[in-house]
C-alpha cells in the first residue's frame, strides 16, 4: 500500500529583481557585468586578513559611496543598526529594497506597508 502524498504547488510571482554581488550592486550593473564577461573575483588579502587560510582570491562586495556597481553601506542601514548584524543581512536587506523598489510598489501607508507579526 502506498501512502504517497500528493504535493500541491504553489504559484510565484516574481515582480522585481535586487542584487547585492561581487560583481557590483544592482541587476543592471551585475547583468551587463555578465554578459561582459566579467568576473567578481579578486585578490581578498587587500580586504582582511588571510594569512592562515591558503586561498587568497575570494568575491568581495564593492564597496564605496554609492557610485555605479558600488554598495554604499551607509546608505541602508545606520552605524549603530549595523553593529548588531552581520554584512550578509545588511547585503540581503539592500537586495530586498532594490527588489521592492524595481516592482514598482509603494504601500498606501504605513500600516499597509508592514505586515502583522
Amino acid at each position: 500500500m502506498s501512502t504517497a502524498k500528493q504535493i500541491t504547488l504553489k504559484r510565484v510571482v516574481v515582480t522585481g529583481l535586487g542584487m547585492v554581488t561581487p560583481l557590483g550592486t544592482g541587476v543592471d550593473h551585475n547583468w551587463s557585468r555578465l554578459l561582459d564577461s566579467q568576473s567578481g573575483l579578486k585578490r581578498v588579502d587587500e580586504h582582511f586578513k588571510v594569512d592562515d587560510i591558503p586561498a587568497k582570491v575570494g568575491g568581495v562586495i564593492p564597496r564605496g559611496n554609492g557610485g555605479p556597481g558600488q554598495f554604499d553601506i551607509d546608505a541602508v542601514v545606520s552605524t549603530k543598526d549595523r553593529r548588531r548584524m552581520g554584512d550578509f543581512i545588511v547585503y540581503a536587506l539592500a537586495a530586498a529594497q532594490e527588489a521592492i523598489t524595481d516592482s514598482g510598489w509603494t504601500p498606501e501607508s504605513d500600516a499597509t506597508g508592514k505586515r502583522p507579526v
